[in-house]
């Protein structure tokens, strides 16, 4: 009688015990997320702007170039200027070498120094798992990404880039906070810090030692589908079907896979300033699929990034004001089949207000 009445509590203790280890994660997280939020303030308190979305290696003084000059092929991430409000300021400075002194314009991937393979915690959501686990040489990983808004589009170059900044399809930079080589300000920012989010996660890639290596898992991966990219009359691809992503990016069979991957990784290293790497989009909602049009380099220009999580119903998201909200998973996201804009309101939802800095929307996260 006595074991029976033990083996009862344990199993009604069990799931509160569960709970309760769920909720310590989650709210871990949410605290890195503030510390990442308080590293920005800090960072437009000094340079009066925030960081940009990754900037071409050979111009980390923080400043526009205006050359059109591409310069390396991995830009450096937005989480390495905000390394020295992070108390990693000797990595920081070991990173800078590395990016401006180096003619190897890969040494920020293939590169061995202890600042590019050491964990940093406030980097690393517990409820992922495998985050402090490299899977590709010892290179640290991040949960943590930047918004792109609804900008989806032409979210692999500079806007200032020679070949297309007239282009139909250029960069959307003022979709979103943090795109490449583009430095915003709170100023710029008129829907108001607490209606615009900043930084929210994605679980990172679980596999893949080899450039060549593939992911399917929904999480972590990126779908590769050729119908997901939409252009204008000129032939530009001029935004990336979020629809289609949803549709089709998933599997018919299992709906924790992709239907396709790309040899794209989410979240595998935290220095790395590419889109698929370090940032996310507001329009599939949190824990939907990540789409590119194409595998590698190539697909980059025309995608979808979605912010996704191991905590039960959402993400954690960081918002412009420093605060950090939870985003469910069914937050309004407007109309998937909307093209996307240019300028004005977002078409998706809430969702898509949250992520555009001036839209132009009065919504704000329920």
């Amino acid at each position: 009688m006595v074991i029976a009445i033990i083996g009862i509590l344990i199993a009604l203790l069990l799931p509160a015990v569960q709970a309760a280890r769920k909720a310590a994660r989650r709210m871990q997280c949410s605290n890195n997320m503030k510390q990442i939020g308080l590293g920005l303030h800090n960072y437009h308190d000094i340079h009066n702007k925030l960081p940009a979305g990754g900037w071409w290696v050979g111009v980390l003084n923080l400043s526009d170039n205006a050359t059109g000059e591409t310069k390396g092929y991995a830009p450096p991430s937005t989480t390495i200027a905000l390394l020295p409000f992070m108390e990693q300021q000797a990595r920081y400075d070991a990173i800078y070498r590395l990016a401006t002194t180096s003619t190897d314009t890969w040494i920020l991937v293939n590169g061995t120094d202890p600042a590019l393979t050491g964990n940093i915690t406030t980097l690393l959501c517990p409820s992922d798992g495998t985050s402090a686990t490299p899977i590709y040489e010892n290179k640290a990983k991040t949960n943590i990404m930047y918004s792109m808004g609804d900008g989806t589009a032409k979210i692999d170059a500079a806007w200032y880039h020679n070949s297309y900044k007239n282009a139909p399809n250029k960069q959307p930079q003022s979709r979103g906070l943090f795109f490449q080589s583009y430095w915003h300000s709170f100023a710029t920012c008129i829907d108001g810090t607490s209606n615009t989010a900043a930084v929210s996660e994605s679980v990172t890639v679980t596999r893949g030692n080899t450039w060549e290596t593939v992911s399917r898992d929904l999480k972590g991966g990126v779908a590769v589908l050729s119908n997901l990219e939409a252009t204008g009359a000129s032939g530009f691809a001029v935004y990336a079907r979020a629809d289609v992503c949803l549709t089709n990016g998933p599997s018919a069979t299992d709906r924790k896979q992709l239907s396709s991957g790309a040899d794209t990784w989410r979240g595998a290293f935290y220095f790395d300033g590419r889109a698929p790497s370090s940032r996310f989009h507001t329009v599939l909602p949190p824990n939907a699929p990540s789409c590119q049009y194409n595998s590698g380099a190539s697909g980059w220009g025309t995608g979808i990034y979605s912010a996704s999580s191991n905590h039960t119903g959402g993400v954690n998201a960081a918002l412009l004001d420093g605060s950090c909200r939870f985003v469910s998973d069914t937050i309004d996201c407007g109309t998937l089949s909307s093209p996307r804009p240019m300028s004005g309101a977002s078409p998706y939802g809430v969702w898509g207000a949250m992520g555009t800095p001036d839209g132009g929307e009065s919504k704000s996260m329920p």
